[in-house]
């Protein structure tokens, strides 16, 4: 059986991840510092969406905020993170 919790964690952490531009070569320069996921209700669809964005970017952290919705527009988790942004 498939541990569904891991993949809602981790689409939460790429989509936080993803509130900070790349640098010029298209790399991701962040690392997660602190990740919270809180699991609200059961997926029963096929298809997830994560929206997330930026709370407060400060020179070296970020902290960022996510919500993950199933195809019916229910949500399913919130997450939120501190990220180093690698200079």
């Amino acid at each position: 059986m498939t541990n569904f919790w891991s993949i809602i964690s981790t689409l939460a952490e790429v989509a936080l991840c993803n509130t900070v531009a790349p640098d010029e070569n298209g790399r991701q320069k962040v690392v997660t510092v602190d990740l919270n996921v809180t699991f609200l209700k059961r997926a029963r669809s096929v298809f997830l969406t994560a929206r997330a964005f930026a709370v407060k970017e400060g020179r070296s952290l970020t902290h960022a905020d996510c919500i993950i919705h199933d195809d019916q527009d229910n949500v399913i988790a919130k997450a939120k993170a501190i990220l180093f942004n690698q200079a």
